[in-house]
């Protein structure tokens, strides 16, 4: 399962997050790391593409997505006393 949070630091050590909704990361139509990338391909762009995308920075710099963060599931089907929560941090690829 893939989501979005609002991420909200607590004190010095400590952050919050508060589920938004579950996102596509990948998908070509809705999915976030493709809706990033494509703010940052430059124009007439050919392949192979070596391209990196720093989601926190990415998400932050929108103004609707401010202060939020993607967040992975390892293991949605798992007792939910046992989370194994991933903060999507950079993503990187090759356009072939």
């Amino acid at each position: 399962m893939y989501a979005r949070y609002t991420r909200t630091r607590v004190g010095a050590h400590a952050t919050r997050y508060e589920f938004q909704e579950e996102v596509s990361l990948f998908g070509y139509k809705n999915g976030f790391i493709p809706w990033l990338l494509s703010l940052k391909i430059p124009r007439g762009q050919g392949e192979p593409f070596r391209w990196h995308v720093n989601v926190v920075g990415e998400l932050g710099s929108n103004r609707e997505y401010l202060n939020n963060s993607l967040v992975i599931d390892l293991k949605p089907k798992q007792n939910k006393t046992n989370l194994s929560l991933y903060e999507v941090m950079d993503v990187w690829g090759i356009f072939r």
